[in-house]
């Protein structure tokens, strides 16, 4: 009897202590903390990012016009991109961002002061640091914080401040607002004027003058110029990429893109000493500008790509599905070197595509793994697929291949980066994709390699039933043979390049398998697999065939 007492006096403890853990997870401590609680920042227009630590849904909104966040809201930690105006008043002025929790009782509502030193009164209309382009003095970004090759002689449009006073060298009309391309970017779709001047880049047809407007926040894409009867007349303008523009037009969105629409043409500035830029430096470690050959640089865009010095993208298409985005480096070059490109498919809620440059410029270890999972701010956030159950998020392009800074290593978890994997034996050590990464890895050199990762879905039509997991995943690879050639991929003959897919299938019974001539075929057959084109921004890419012994096998 007295060994029965034992054992239920026993039982009755386990069961306490049972009651107190279950106490514990309910008395849950939640967390909302931000990495600054202030900020100075100087009287030119600019970015800067901030954390914010949490394990609850949060909201975050600014107090003042001239500061606009990356996000509204999240859930968990994320880093913030905040943007901000130059101020061209004689007066400092503040703002307060405001972050509180969507359940008010799980956290302390957090709040950042921001201040911002008083500007010049007078001159530079357009936003206080010459929009028109001037600041870097025609390819004085040829060193240090650009060694990724971007921006070396041309995408800073003559460096003499060519936009004349910034603001296309007329008086602004009342109600019309002179941004910059990122404020536009970021703005709401209404009836709302905005002025921005920028360099010419990616001329796509004479007819309608489609192009790529740049300045020193972004890039946005023009379609069409029109004078003040509403006719258009890029053939009259004269003007070739590289030159500085000033429009007008309103934001608007086509296939969730933001873009102005017949822009209204105000004033244009030629640049003769912009010769394109190519490698002026010594520090262009990539040889062939890795930043994007200074999008002003005279290469004409094919099959309608945009973005024409950007060797690694593949053409867009004309498919209501497919939302494309294209993302540069925020706090690193003035916002002018490039990250990666996306296509992403809203029906699949996949990634199609994602298209990189790849270097040891981009791998510095500046940063550590970010882990800000959260949606892209150029695709909308609702057709965004966080996670999908079973699988584990695979990033298209990695992490660790992206340490160049902390905000290039956010974008890399944007959803839009990420495509549903299995994990044992596919995308884990000793998995067949690590392994493939860890080979593309040993392709680096001192020229680019140009990257394109893709998803590939085998017999999928939208009559089928099942999975919209995809069946295989493929990396499309170009890059010079010798690899030191110091020259950019679009001026080389076909005989200097060599480019090759690998393509693998989806499964887990693929662990240890390492790179082999059985995944490889040429960019041509993957082509019709898929119907996309890849590289059609280098004319000798020899997409028909490829030689495994050039790739090591």
């Amino acid at each position: 009897m007295k060994r029965l007492s034992i054992i239920f006096f026993l039982l009755a403890l386990s069961l306490v202590g049972g009651c107190e853990e279950k106490i514990e997870e309910a008395k849950k401590e939640f967390t909302l903390k931000a990495s600054i609680t202030s900020k100075q920042l100087g009287s030119e227009k600019g970015t800067f990012l901030f954390g914010v630590e949490s394990n609850t849904d949060w909201t975050i909104g600014s107090s003042a016009e001239w500061l606009t966040l990356s996000v509204a809201e999240h859930s968990g930690s994320a880093s913030i991109l905040c943007s901000y105006t130059a101020n061209t008043t004689g007066k400092s002025r503040t703002a307060k961002l405001t972050i509180s929790p969507v359940r008010k009782d799980e956290a302390t509502t957090q709040q950042v002061l921001i201040t911002q030193s008083a500007g010049s009164t007078g001159g530079n209309t357009g936003g206080g640091d010459n929009t028109g382009g001037g600041d870097n003095t025609g390819g004085d970004n040829t060193g240090d914080d650009n060694t990724g090759g971007d921006n070396t002689g041309g995408d800073n449009t003559g460096g003499d401040n060519t936009g004349g006073d910034n603001t296309g060298g007329d008086d602004v009309p009342t109600g019309v607002v002179v941004a910059t391309v990122a404020e536009f970017l970021l703005a709401d779709e209404d009836a709302t004027i905005y002025q921005l001047t920028g360099t010419i880049g990616g001329k796509i047809t004479s007819h309608y003058g489609n192009f790529d407007l740049t300045d020193s926040t972004g890039t946005v894409y023009i379609y069409g110029v029109v004078d003040a009867d509403g006719n258009l007349i890029w053939d009259s303008l004269g003007l070739e990429e590289g030159d500085t523009i000033t429009l007008r037009g309103t934001r608007q969105s086509y296939n969730g893109k933001p873009e102005m629409i017949d822009a209204l043409y105000v004033s244009s500035v030629k640049n003769n000493d912009n010769t394109g830029g190519g490698n002026t430096g010594d520090d262009n470690t990539g040889g062939d500008n890795t930043g994007g050959d200074n999008t002003g640089g005279g290469m004409v865009t094919n099959g309608g790509t945009p973005h024409a010095g950007w060797a690694e993208l593949p053409a867009e298409e004309d498919n209501d599905d497919y939302y494309y985005a294209y993302h540069m480096i925020p706090d690193k070059g003035n916002g002018k070197v490039r990250n990666f490109a996306v296509c992403y498919s809203e029906e699949l809620g996949c990634p199609v595509w994602v298209a990189s440059p790849m270097h040891s410029y981009y791998t510095a270890k500046n940063t550590s793994r970010s882990d800000a999972y959260g949606p892209d701010p150029e695709i909308p956030s609702s057709i965004q697929v966080h996670k999908r159950d079973g699988y584990t998020r695979g990033h298209l392009l990695g992490s660790s291949d992206r340490l160049v800074s902390r905000g290039a290593n956010v974008q890399a978890f944007y959803y839009s980066n990420i495509a549903p994997q299995l994990q044992d034996g596919f995308n884990t050590g000793g998995g067949v994709w690590n392994n493939l990464e860890s080979y593309c890895d040993g392709q680096l050199c001192a020229d680019t390699l140009y990257m394109v990762n893709g998803c590939y879905w085998e017999n999928y039509n939208k009559k089928s039933s099942g999975t919209v997991i995809p069946t295989h995943y493929y990396k499309v690879l170009l890059r010079t043979k010798k690899g030191n050639t110091g020259k950019w991929v679009v001026n080389c003959s076909a005989s200097e390049l060599k480019c090759v897919v690998f393509m693998v299938e989806h499964n887990s019974s693929q662990h240890q398998v390492k790179p082999h001539k059985g995944m490889m075929m040429s960019v041509a057959e993957l082509e019709r697999m898929t119907g996309h084109t890849f590289f059609p921004n280098v004319p000798n890419a020899p997409k028909d065939s490829y030689n495994a012994s050039d790739w090591g096998m």
